[in-house]
């Protein structure tokens, strides 16, 4: 059976309405109890009156209870929600699928701190407030058809009129609204945008140019919400209006038939309860069910990035050589054409050549990363698929020209879960120091010891293939030097080791090491 509210087991519903039922039935019972008090009062039935006040107040304890009850249930059920969609969406995200777009990367930040939390209060807690709603319609009606059918029928029909006038304001609410929200997005790229570009505004000298096209876009923006929210308002003006439009049709009827000696004084009461307790329906279901068709768009979204999870990817490593054959990538409105290269495992390759050419592209396509028009890239005459369809990282470390590190220790961005030896140690102790290589975080990192930890982490692989994006870019004459040294101390441990390097800065001395020198020209 499908779900009924969005990714929540239907058990845990049934469960949610057993413990409404009994807060509302509680409810309902206390509207009857306080007509029978009075009534018993009024009759001189002091013992009878006195029982049925001790259990008027059992029954706020009982109807109290549940609600607490409900409140803890629905908010381990919001929770669980977030825990698992986030989890589902960032194992989406960390199988990779290509999502080298910076749009795609964007998307799904905001999907999982923005989307999924949104739906707290418009979807699960609208859902929830209806079920409850609901039940106490059920409950309202059957009730008022005891006392009286004719009363019934007209506050069942008050309260299906909300839905009529909801369904006329629906559509230019949520246009309005889109409008509002399209606006907020627009706005805040601009300020994102000038908080990044301050120091620009600051040298040319242009607050006041930036400042008045703020206020025209936070002027449209206003006028966008106001619109809105006058519809809104308009909106609650009705449920408003029906909802004393049925308090007094109850108090009308009421009187007369007090007054025909048709009905108690406690029959009124009770009655008056009621219509209370029917108001909070009125007001609030349609606006509820408006909340949650707000929401679609989003689910979609939060349903797709969930879900299109895939299965595993095959792991590739070569074993002989890798070739790539009549590579051609579309690349910053050029097509860069590559020859034709074949890659030994054991051997050393250094590529050269002047900037934007095309040297840092090639290696991308070469593991996967980005796609090609035409051509292909075989690992053992096994071609690997464009759009990085298949995981090339069996055996293979590359260390890209970015130097992004993960918001974690500095030991875990180069070791990861694996516990260091005291020779790895050692050899890290030699390019950054103690203090660093304890530090809990990396933001106070420089350029150069960021690019230090990402040489590392290449080094500490234990791969069998090293890949290198200039490496030595950042590091002082010292660092570079170091980290040669220690390259060619890994090279010479095992002849089957494979590496392959871009740079612009290379000694003579190091050239030497390499068994082939490759130079994209043109």
């Amino acid at each position: 059976m499908k779900e009924i509210i969005f990714y929540t087991k239907n058990r845990k519903i049934i469960i949610l309405s057993l413990i409404i039922s009994i807060s509302t039935g509680s409810a309902i019972l206390i509207q009857f109890l306080k007509g029978w008090i009075f009534d018993s009062a009024s009759k001189g039935n002091q013992n009878k009156a006195l029982t049925q006040l001790i259990l008027f107040l059992v029954l706020i304890f009982v109807e109290v209870a549940f609600y607490y009850i409900e409140w803890q249930y629905e908010n381990h059920i919001i929770s669980d929600f977030f825990n698992n969609i986030k989890i589902k969406i960032m194992s989406n995200v960390l199988n990779f699928n290509n999502r080298s777009n910076p749009l795609d990367v964007k998307e799904a930040t905001h999907i999982i701190t923005n989307s999924v939390n949104s739906l707290e209060f418009t979807y699960y807690y609208a859902w929830f407030n209806n079920i409850y709603l609901s039940f106490r319609v059920i409950f309202v009606f059957l009730s008022l058809i005891y006392i009286n059918f004719i009363v019934a029928c007209i506050l069942l029909f008050l309260l299906l009129l909300p839905l009529v006038i909801t369904k006329f304001f629906k559509k230019k609410i949520s246009a309005r609204n889109n409008l509002y929200l399209e606006q907020l997005g627009k706005n805040m790229k601009k300020y994102e945008n000038l908080i990044f570009n301050l120091n620009n505004v600051h040298i040319f000298n242009l607050r006041s140019f930036f400042l008045n096209t703020l206020r025209k876009n936070i002027s449209t923006e206003k006028s966008y919400r106001i619109n809105l929210k006058s519809y809104q308002n308009a909106l609650n003006f009705f449920y408003s209006l029906i909802s004393y439009i049925s308090s007094f049709i109850i108090i009308a009827f009421s009187m007369d038939q007090i007054l025909k000696s048709k009905m108690t004084i406690g029959v009124a009461i009770t009655l008056l309860g009621l219509v209370e307790q029917m108001s909070l329906p009125i007001l609030s279901l349609s606006r509820n069910f408006s909340n949650i068709s707000s929401t679609v768009d989003v689910r979609k979204q939060i349903d797709q990035m969930a879900t299109n999870i895939g299965t595993p990817k095959p792991q590739i490593s070569f074993n002989s050589k890798i070739d790539t054959n009549n590579l051609k990538v579309s690349f910053s409105d050029h097509l860069i054409t590559y020859k034709n290269l074949h890659f030994v495992r054991g051997e050393s390759y250094l590529i050269r050549g002047t900037s934007g050419i095309g040297k840092s592209v090639f290696l991308d396509i070469v593991t996967g990363l980005k796609k090609y028009q035409t051509g292909s890239v075989r690992y053992d005459e096994k071609e690997i698929g464009n759009q990085a369809k298949m995981n090339t990282f069996s055996d293979i470390a590359y260390i890209t020209a970015d130097n992004s590190l993960f918001a974690t220790t500095v030991m875990e961005n180069i070791f990861f879960e694996r516990k260091p030896t005291d020779s790895e140690l050692n050899i890290c102790k030699r390019l950054l120091s103690v203090k660093i290589l304890n530090s809990e975080t990396v933001n106070n990192l420089s350029t150069g010891e960021k690019r230090r930890v990402l040489l590392l982490r290449g080094l500490m692989a234990q791969k069998e293939t090293l890949i290198f994006d200039e490496p030595t870019a950042n590091l002082d004459k010292n660092n570079a030097r170091l980290f040669w040294k220690l390259l060619w101390d890994w090279k010479q441990k095992e002849q089957k080791r494979t590496l392959i390097v871009v740079t612009h800065e290379v000694d003579l001395e190091d050239l030497d090491h390499f068994t082939d020198h490759i130079v994209f020209k043109n």
